[in-house]
């Protein structure tokens, strides 16, 4: 798996209510948009938790992380094309689990879905 780094963000697409996955799944990808006027780096780490279990429960081979010209975290699943919103974290406590469970659950995957592909993070 690969977490890569950007400066600045593109257009990130409109939030789904339920996601349906096209094709392959190891091209699929996670963006992570993290602001760069506020700054919630107790936020964002539980959110980039979150997001670590997601990609490794779905068999995702890259994060992205990106800071852009918004004021909370957002994570946005791409699957080809098409991107999609799946969590925001404005005005939000949430701990990783509950983040996790509702990314999976706009998603459309069940409660017992089984982690297959197993991953490891290196700096």
């Amino acid at each position: 798996m690969r977490v890569e780094g950007f400066r600045s963000a593109g257009n990130v697409g409109e939030r789904s209510p339920q996601l349906m996955l096209n094709g392959d799944l190891t091209e699929m990808e996670f963006i992570v948009l993290a602001s760069r006027y506020a700054k919630h780096p107790r936020r964002e780490t539980v959110v980039i938790q979150a997001v670590l279990e997601a990609a490794e429960a779905l068999g995702a081979n890259r994060i992205v992380l990106r800071r852009g010209n918004n004021y909370s975290t957002g994570v946005y699943l791409k699957d080809g094309e098409k991107k999609s919103l799946l969590y925001n974290d404005w005005n939000k406590d949430w701990g990783w689990r509950r983040i996790y469970k509702n990314m999976m659950a706009t998603i459309g995957f069940p409660k017992n879905f089984s982690q297959q592909n197993k991953f490891t993070l290196t700096t």
